[in-house]
């Protein structure tokens, strides 16, 4: 397909929920929320580390390139502006798969016991190799398993790979309903906790079943 103005072909582009987990050098190194895989972004004034942004992206040589930022943060010197009808409708935000509706439900930004969200995860003292190349730690899908209201944290359960030492240490439990919170593959919870504010926590992913609950202790 070419641009008929610009005489070149265009660069076919994609809507994406992604979580920043860090800037450096011009680029954002972010977590793809649907598929939980690494991209790399050229960097873009409205992305904020530890933020989560739904963006339209290209591929460039290197690095994604952003076209725009579809839910840019509200200035507080600014009116809000109203949506204007348009005939022909953006194309749906996919988010684990599902048409984003670009609505936040009032229920999905307090966490809950059993939600599946992201938080930042410092590495086991197994993970030497990852602390030679600077990293700590890394943005992983978790399980919410308490909330200290008062404290203003919530102790969190990793969520692994079944190829994972999780699973060959036996110190985990594999989710029956993996799919249908929208992770791309098998999945163990860990039995490890760890304690992270509340405020550091991702957006929703998913609900774990009853089923799941009952088979991690909570109450269904």
């Amino acid at each position: 397909m070419y641009d008929e103005v610009m005489g070149r072909k265009k660069r076919s582009s994609s809507i994406v929920r992604i979580e920043v987990d860090s800037v450096a050098e011009d680029v954002a190194v972010c977590r793809n929320i649907a598929t939980q895989e690494i991209v790399r972004i050229e960097s873009h004034p409205l992305l904020t580390v530890g933020a989560t942004h739904t963006v339209e992206m290209v591929a460039g040589a290197l690095v994604f390139e952003v076209i725009r930022v579809l839910d840019p943060p509200p200035s507080p010197l600014e009116a809000p502006v109203l949506p204007q009808a348009s005939s022909t409708p953006d194309a749906p935000v996919l988010v684990n798969g599902r048409p984003f509706s670009g609505g936040i439900d009032p229920r999905d930004l307090q966490p809950g016991v059993g939600d599946v969200r992201t938080a930042f995860v410092r590495f086991t003292s197994s993970r030497t190799a990852e602390r030679d190349r600077g990293r700590e730690g890394k943005r992983r899908p978790v399980v919410v398993v308490a909330i200290d209201d008062e404290a203003g944290t919530a102790q969190v359960c990793p969520i692994h790979g079944t190829n994972s030492v999780v699973r060959t240490s036996g110190g985990g439990r594999r989710l029956l309903g993996w799919q249908e919170l929208g992770l791309r593959k098998s999945s163990v919870v860990a039995a490890q906790r760890v304690i992270v504010p509340i405020e550091h926590l991702g957006d929703l992913i998913g609900r774990l079943s009853s089923e799941d609950r009952c088979r991690l202790g909570m109450t269904p």
